[in-house]
Parts: C-alpha cells; sequence; structure tokens
C-alpha cells in the first residue's frame, strides 16, 4: 500500500508516542482518513522490528473487522493474521495479529492467550466509567501482560458527559495525538482533496422537539419518536427531500425510530423513489443485501435507524437528510462523515438538516468536544485547545503553558438561527504562501522547558510562527521530533541552544506552507519540500 503523507506522518507519530511515553493514547482520524491504513502500516512495522509481539485489533461491527483485516492483508500479505468474530464464522485464536468483533472475544481472553498491543477502532464507544465489555476484556488480558499497552482510533474522541476519551479517574486512554498533529483535520483533507465537501439548502419543515425532555444528555427515545413522527411533518419533510435530490444520486435519511423508517420509506415509495429501511432489527442478510443494492444504485434512498453512522461506507453518498433529532456531538459528527468520502463524479454532498443539527452542534469541522460533568464542581470543560500553538491545556489556565498566550475569558455568543439556514462547515479556506525565510529563537516559560520558536517569513512581513516543544513529553514533544526530522533530519540535541544553532544552519525552508486564518491566529496546515534542497 502507498500511504498518503499524513497517514505516514500518523504512524510515525504512533511510534514517537510510545519511544517517549508510557500511556494509551488515542488517535484522532476523521472519516475518510484511512484509519484502517494507518493500523495495518503501524502493526506491520512493529511485527518486522519486534516479530515476537502480539496484537489485538477490536471493533464493534463485523463491517470493521473484516476492512480492517483486508488492510493487513494487503500491507503484509504472508503475516500471521486471523479473524475472531462468530458474525464471519471465523474463530481464530493463535496468530500473531487477530481481528475481532468485541462482542466475540470480551468472555475469553484466556483462549485467546497473552498481547502486547490491543487497537481499538471507534473507541468512542469505549465507556470512561469503568464499565462495559472493553473494560471487562482489557482487564482479563491485563491477567496474562500487566503491561499490555492500548491504542485508540476515532474520529470523534469523546463521549457525550463524559468529555474525551483521555480525562477521568477510570479512563482506559492518557493521551490525544490529535488530527492536527498529522495534518489530517477534516479542514486538512478537505483542502487536499480526500473529502468531499459538504453543502446545506434551506427547509421549510422543523421537527417540534421543543417538549422532549433530555435524560442522561440525549433525547428521551420514546418521547422524542412521538414528536418526530406526525404524518403531516413527515410528508412535508419527504416532499423537501424529493425536490431537493432530483439531481442526486444516493440519498442516506436518519429517522428517529424503527415505525419512524418506515412512515418515511412508505410516502418515498409512493413517490416513485425506490427506498428501503435498514435497522437493528433487520435480519443479517436481508441488511447485506439492501446495502448492497444501494451500493450499486439500484436503490435511491436508504433510511436507517441508529445503525449507518460507524462503519458503513457508500462513498457515493451525495445526500443526507437528517430527521433524527441528538444531543451528542459525536453522532452528528459520525452522522455528517457518512456523506463526505469522495467519488467519481461526485462533487459534494447535500445536507437538509430539519433536525436542528447544525445550530445544536456548530459546523461539523467546528464541533466543540462535549464538557465533562465533574461532581461537586460547576460544568466546565476540563482542558482547550490552545489557539495559538495548538497543545491541549486545562481549560482554567488563564494563559499558554507552552507558548504563554493569554486567553479571552469572553462568553462566546450563542449559536442562534434555524438549522436549515446554517452552513456544515466553516469556511477555512488555506491560502498556499511560498516563505523566504525562518528565523529561530528560544521561547521560556517558567515551569516548562524552554521550546524553539520557528518564525516564517514572505520577505519582510511575518505569515507565521510554531513552536516546536523538543523537551517536553507527550504529543507535544512527538510533534516536535516530527518537526525535526522533517525539517533537519539529524539526530536529536541535547539542549535547547543547540536546538537553534543547528536549526540556524541545518534546517531546511518549506518550499511551501498551507496556511490557515483562525481568527487572530494562523495555523499551518501542511507544508512542502523540494527534494532537490
Amino acid at each position: 500500500m502507498k500511504l498518503r503523507p499524513y497517514q505516514q506522518k500518523a504512524v510515525e507519530l504512533i511510534y514517537t508516542y510510545f519511544a517517549h511515553s508510557t500511556g494509551n493514547p488515542v488517535l484522532e482520524a476523521p472519516t475518510a482518513a484511512g484509519k484502517s491504513v494507518i493500523q495495518a502500516e503501524f502493526v506491520k512495522g512493529v511485527l518486522e522490528q519486534w516479530p515476537d509481539q502480539r496484537i489485538l485489533a477490536l471493533c464493534h461491527v463485523k463491517e470493521l473487522v473484516e476492512q480492517n483485516y483486508q488492510k493487513m492483508r494487503l500491507a503484509w500479505p504472508r503475516g500471521s493474521i486471523g479473524i475472531n468474530a462468530a458474525s464471519l464464522k471465523r474463530r481464530d485464536t493463535r496468530e500473531s495479529v487477530i481481528f475481532a468483533s468485541i462482542q466475540s472475544v470480551y468472555k475469553i481472553a484466556h483462549e485467546l492467550g497473552r498481547f502486547d498491543l490491543i487497537m481499538i477502532d471507534e473507541c468512542h464507544l469505549v465507556p470512561t466509567d469503568g464499565a462495559g465489555m472493553y473494560r471487562k476484556f482489557i482487564d482479563d488480558c491485563r491477567k496474562y501482560n500487566p503491561k499490555i499497552k492500548v491504542i485508540g482510533f476515532s474520529a470523534t474522541p469523546y463521549r457525550m458527559n463524559n468529555g474525551l476519551l483521555i480525562e477521568g479517574e477510570d479512563r482506559i486512554f492518557t493521551d490525544l495525538i490529535p488530527a492536527k498533529a498529522a495534518g489530517m483535520s477534516i479542514d486538512d483533507l478537505l483542502a487536499q482533496g480526500y473529502l468531499s465537501p459538504l453543502t446545506t439548502a434551506p427547509v421549510r419543515t422543523a421537527l417540534d422537539i421543543s417538549a422532549v425532555p433530555i435524560r442522561g444528555g440525549e433525547y428521551v427515545a420514546k418521547d422524542l419518536a412521538a414528536a418526530v413522527d406526525v404524518d403531516s411533518v413527515t410528508q412535508r419533510a419527504c416532499d423537501e427531500i424529493v425536490a431537493h435530490g432530483r439531481d442526486r444520486d444516493a440519498w442516506l435519511i436518519f429517522a428517529s425510530s424503527i415505525e419512524h423508517a418506515h412512515h418515511i420509506a412508505a410516502y418515498l415509495n409512493d413517490l416513485w423513489i425506490n427506498t428501503k429501511v435498514v435497522t437493528g432489527e433487520t435480519p443479517e442478510a436481508e441488511r447485506a443485501a439492501i446495502i448492497s443494492a444501494y451500493r450499486m444504485g439500484s436503490i435511491k434512498a436508504l433510511v436507517n435507524v441508529n445503525v449507518l453512522t460507524t462503519g458503513f461506507d457508500a462513498p457515493h453518498t451525495d445526500l443526507l437528510a437528517c430527521l433524527r433529532p441528538t444531543m451528542s456531538a459525536s453522532l452528528y459528527v459520525q452522522m455528517m462523515g457518512r456523506g463526505m468520502r469522495v467519488h467519481p463524479g461526485k462533487s459534494d454532498c447535500l445536507v437538509l438538516d430539519f433536525a436542528n443539527l447544525i445550530a445544536t452542534h456548530g459546523p461539523v469541522n467546528n464541533v466543540t468536544p462535549p464538557r465533562r460533568k465533574i461532581k461537586g464542581e460547576e460544568r466546565m470543560a476540563p482542558i482547550k485547545e490552545c489557539g495559538k500553538c495548538l497543545m491541549l491545556i486545562h481549560a482554567s489556565a488563564r494563559e499558554c503553558m507552552y507558548c504563554g498566550e493569554a486567553f479571552n475569558f469572553d462568553t462566546a455568543p450563542n449559536i442562534t438561527g434555524k438549522a436549515s439556514t446554517l452552513d456544515v462547515l466553516a469556511s477555512k479556506a488555506p491560502v498556499k504562501i511560498e516563505p523566504t525565510e525562518m528565523a529561530f529563537s528560544i521561547h521560556s516559560k517558567a515551569g516548562k522547558p524552554d521550546s524553539l520558536r520557528v518564525d516564517y517569513y514572505s520577505g519582510p512581513l511575518r505569515i507565521a510562527t510554531e513552536w516546536v516543544c523538543l523537551f517536553h513529553e507527550g504529543i507535544a514533544q512527538a510533534r516536535a521530533r516530527q518537526w525535526w526530522q522533517q525539517h533537519v533530519g539529524t539526530a536529536m540535541v541535547s539542549n535547547i541552544e543547540e536546538a537553534v544553532e543547528v536549526a540556524q544552519i541545518q534546517a531546511q525552508l518549506p518550499a511551501y506552507l498551507y496556511i490557515q486564518n483562525e481568527g487572530k491566529y494562523e495555523r499551518i496546515v501542511s507544508r512542502g519540500f523540494s527534494h532537490a534542497a
């Protein structure tokens, strides 16, 4: 397999993390970034260097088990690779790498033997409170190897009401490798043409959920279904879907309940739109046949209830109709991701937001992770990202411990307006600039190791600044070492003074930078080098 540049960068960040940290990281990777490719390349590299290692790759649906297994086979054709998933009728137990569904293995750790590493795809499904199948299985595996490591992969590394997966006393994951660090945020992938953009159109039909109660941070399912599944509302929404979708090839519709889904399908079929329904109650063989027909184009519209949000890949989908309100930012991002894969002849994907999702959560490339509720404390976000140097810090910090940036604590205005008129993607088009010079200096911050400040210039104008934290810990150091390898390529230095001296002499100037304006900050989205230099 030939990796995309950001995929190779992600693999390198994982290696760097484990070279300098002892925790369990989560790699954030948007839908369509190619998590299965990243996992396969990382595993292949591990086993080439340490062939006695055993690795288990877990996920929750058979489609992902099979997909990840196939990518591993491409990366390592002669490798010792197995599958343990009842739904795939495979129960392998002794291979070096095993791809498994958590439902099939969570009670049989003793049959699988010792593992050195567990990878969990779609790890936002792992509870942070110490309960569930994943936690039971990992605890059992630690009986055979107390030093076992865990890596998570997710486009949405947070859970509703619990915040980021790296928060909380009972958390499995300890550190986040953000998508930005590898140059694979949604904005990065859109700029590089690896994602299809989303667009919206005004809709007149609105779902009235003002009286629906919320329990555990989400709408109560029974009450939501009663409020949303109203014949006149469903018919008006379907009429709008048909009007907007005449020139669209494949419609994916999110419904609020099984009955709601069948009512939507019945009305669309009455309008001569070939429509099918997939729910958790759909028999496995029938579900596979329906999804196959949708992918082949013989089914125009596919209505689903909570089953086609993760692990579902139909790149030709060019219309998303949302009739399923949710308070879950993760579910919202996952739903939007179903329309963001690229496909020949597809220029964008139209989102019809009847459920007010965009107003609730914001543009999909600018979603704020949910805040963790801390007992006895006022509800607040435990951590935040510095807009200047992109490091993750505690939300209460008055200034960034890495770059010294002071924070504005003014309350942000609430998002207002109807979902039907809001943009599903925030406009953040990066600009390509060719720098002419780099300048290096020491940045000092009390109580923290010094960092390398890098200023980029185009003529007399400073166009961007980076803080390279070579002597910090965790992901900050991982990102810094990657920067050093890209720009300098020599062995690591032992102190910040030497770093400045070596960088001034040997650092290679990028041929270009893609710079994205984020308010008063400029962020380097990606960069390229002249190999002839």
